[in-house]
């Protein structure tokens, strides 16, 4: 994507720093993830340190008339600087219904129009600048009525992180969206993210 001085002047003089060496980023062509298991394609751009950047998304198919983009979403990346998450759990939340008649024993199954994944996972060893600064500004930004993308890992292959991604909330309404200082150089924080299907 190049960046011309004019623009990057521009930006400039309204606040914005925009440097065309760390914007630029080109992914390739990405094999489009179509099945019900991708759950479409998860791109990452490369992080830098502009606050203000340009997002060119070039799509093509030369066999289909028409193409279906979904959800477009561009955001910040929280990559927290210490906390690993062990004892990731991964599945789905089951809302299918199987209702028994007591006194003839008779099943009554009824399938849920989808069952959504869920990821629970806890974040250890949170600095004080990211429970107090970040995490509130995410809460803050997304509550129980917002939903972020969550990648297990960065460094997976396309089809994993496409497969294995969620897009869901983060907290549910009525929570407690609570840290816990566990350490005295560190807090932690659970959650657990539901997909929105």
């Amino acid at each position: 994507m190049p960046v011309s001085r004019a623009v990057t002047l521009q930006l400039g003089a309204t606040g914005f720093s925009l440097v065309p060496a760390a914007v630029a980023h080109d992914s390739g062509v990405l094999a489009a993830g179509t099945d019900a298991a991708s759950q479409g394609n998860v791109v990452l751009l490369r992080s830098s340190a502009a606050t203000g950047r340009y997002l060119l998304v070039d799509v093509a198919s030369p066999g289909a008339a028409l193409i279906d983009i979904g959800r477009l979403v561009a955001g910040p990346l929280w990559r927290v600087s210490r906390a690993v998450a062990y004892g990731v759990q991964e599945g789905r939340e089951t809302l299918d219904r199987r209702d028994r008649n007591p006194l003839t024993g008779d099943e009554f199954p009824v399938p849920a129009l989808a069952n959504p994944r869920l990821a629970r996972f806890t974040l250890p060893l949170l600095s004080t600048a990211e429970i107090r600064t970040q995490h509130r500004a995410l809460l803050a930004a997304l509550a129980g009525a917002g939903e972020a993308l969550w990648l297990p890992e960065t460094s997976l292959s396309l089809a994993e992180l496409n497969a294995r991604s969620i897009w869901g909330a983060v907290a549910a309404p009525g929570e407690e969206a609570l840290a816990i200082r566990d350490s005295p150089a560190g807090t932690s924080r659970s959650f657990r993210v539901v997909e929105r299907v």
